[in-house]
């Protein structure tokens, strides 16, 4: 398969809008996470004001606003990769963030969502996975991160949950 039907399965695999304000504060981040046979594409979502209170406070600023900037990712991705760990083959992967943005179908009465698209390189064939997604475990004790992996090749799918303050990894294997 190609990176381009793997990326398309990402869009199409992706949530509906975000729960008008009156759900929130539900504290939830969403993954889908696709693996081919030498990369994995991982397209996060999440609510921007937790996102955006949690980098200001991890780099010690007052406030952030969110914006697709290379200035805006790298602070993401200071943030991210400490706490949504990707293992492929049993090597730590940093990934690179290939894109980022605020939902345009969040509508106005409802919360912001910030979606982030990054791409994790492996040296050879994928086999095994293991994810730990911490992601705003230090902010909220009922935060929630689910990851729905989908495994390109041979069409294996499965769904992750993690609960704060859940600190295991998650382990599948590919045929």
């Amino acid at each position: 398969m190609t990176w381009l039907f793997v990326l398309s399965m990402l869009v199409v695999a992706a949530p509906g809008r975000a729960p008008s304000p009156a759900v929130h504060p539900q504290h939830l981040s969403t993954g889908q996470l696709a693996v081919e046979e030498r990369v994995a594409y991982l397209r996060v979502r999440m609510y921007m004001h937790d996102l955006e209170a949690a980098l200001a406070a991890a780099h010690g600023l007052d406030s952030i606003r969110l914006e697709p900037t290379p200035a805006k990712d790298s602070l993401f991705l200071a943030y991210f990769v400490e706490r949504y760990e990707v293992q492929l083959n049993g090597q730590q992967i940093r990934p690179d963030l290939i894109s980022s943005g605020e939902d345009v179908e969040t509508g106005e009465s409802e919360e912001r969502v910030w979606w982030v698209l990054l791409r994790y390189r492996s040296t050879g064939r994928i086999g095994a996975l293991a994810v730990r997604a911490r992601i705003l475990f230090e902010w909220f004790e009922d935060q929630r991160n689910v990851v729905r992996v989908l495994h390109a090749d041979s069409g294996q799918q499965e769904t992750i949950y993690f609960a704060a303050p859940d600190a295991d990894w998650a382990e599948l294997t590919f045929p």
